[in-house]
C-alpha cells in the first residue's frame, strides 16, 4: 500500500532519523544531492541514479549537506506482511526496467495520476519480488503479523495478538521481536501511525483519525503522532510532503 508519494527537492534541514524500525520502505530515485545513510552495520553515500530501497524492520538515518540537497521521486510503501531487512540499491544504468518504470511514475505524479502512481509501483513491487529484496518474516509469526495489519482499528492486545499464534506471551514478545527488530505493541502502534498518516490526506477530522486508526482518544493519538514524527497531526497536515 502506498500512503505517500512525490517529487520534491527537499528543504536544506531536511534529515531523517528512524529511531525505531519504521514498518514501511521508503522507496527513492535519487536525481540530486549529497546524502549520506547511516546504519548500526554500514554508512552509504546515495548515489545519483539509483533507486534505494529503505530497511523497513531496522533503525537508520539520513543526512544531508545544506549546499546540495537531495532532489528525488520518493514513495512510501508498506508491504506488509513482508519485509525489507537491508539498505537496497538499484544503479538504473544497469537495469533498463527499474529506469523505465521511474520515468513512467516521475511522469504519473507530475501528472497528478494517483491511479497510475499505483499500478506501476505495484509492477515494481513484483519486480522486487521476483529479485528477492522483500523477506518474509518468521512463518511463526506470520499469522500474527497479518492480525495486527487487519486490526488496527479494534482495541487488540498483546495477548490477543499471541494468541493468534498459539504461543505463550512472554515466549511470543521474545520471538516477534527477534523477527521484526520491535516488540508487538511497537509494531501495532507502527500500523497505526501509518495508516494515520494516510488519512491526514483526505477530509477527516483529528478526532475521526484517532477512532478510524484505533486509538482510544484523540489527545494519545497526537501524543503518539508527535513522539513519532517530531511534529503534530494538524501540522503534518498543513506541511508539504517530505521523503
Amino acid at each position: 500500500m502506498i500512503f505517500q508519494y512525490g517529487t520534491p527537492r527537499v528543504p536544506a534541514d531536511w534529515r531523517v532519523a528512524e529511531k525505531n524500525p519504521p514498518g514501511y520502505c521508503r522507496i527513492y530515485h535519487v536525481l540530486s544531492g549529497d546524502v549520506i545513510y547511516r546504519d548500526a552495520d554500514s554508512e552509504v553515500r546515495l548515489e545519483k541514479e539509483h533507486v534505494y530501497i529503505f530497511p523497513s524492520d531496522s533503525a537508520y538515518e539520513m543526512r544531508q549537506d545544506p549546499e546540495d540537497p537531495l532532489e528525488c521521486s520518493f514513495i512510501h510503501l508498506d508491504i506488509s506482511p513482508a519485509k525489507v531487512s537491508r539498505l537496497i540499491s538499484i544503479d538504473m544504468g544497469e537495469c533498463e526496467y527499474t529506469r523505465g518504470v521511474f520515468a513512467a511514475i516521475r511522469a504519473a505524479v507530475n501528472d497528478d495520476s494517483g491511479a497510475r502512481v499505483r499500478k506501476l509501483v505495484s509492477a515494481f513491487e513484483i519486480f522486487c519480488s521476483e529479485k528477492g529484496y522483500f523477506d518474509e518474516y518468521d512463518p511463526r509469526i506470520l499469522p500474527s503479523v497479518s492480525y495486527i495489519c487487519n486490526n488496527i482499528k479494534s482495541r487488540i492486545t498483546v495477548t490477543d495478538i499471541a494468541g493468534v499464534s498459539g504461543y505463550h506471551e512472554q515466549y511470543f514478545i521474545k520471538l516477534f521481536r527477534q523477527s521484526t527488530g520491535v516488540t508487538p505493541h511497537r509494531f501495532l502502534v507502527n500500523q497505526r501511525l501509518k495508516e494515520a498518516r494516510r488519512l491526514l490526506s483526505e477530509e477527516l477530522t483529528i478526532t475521526e483519525i484517532a477512532e478510524r486508526t484505533g486509538f482510544s482518544e484523540v489527545n494519545s493519538f497526537c501524543r503518539a503522532f508527535r513522539s513519532e514524527f517530531g511534529i503534530s497531526p494538524s501540522e503534518f497536515r498543513k506541511s508539504d510532503i517530505s521523503p
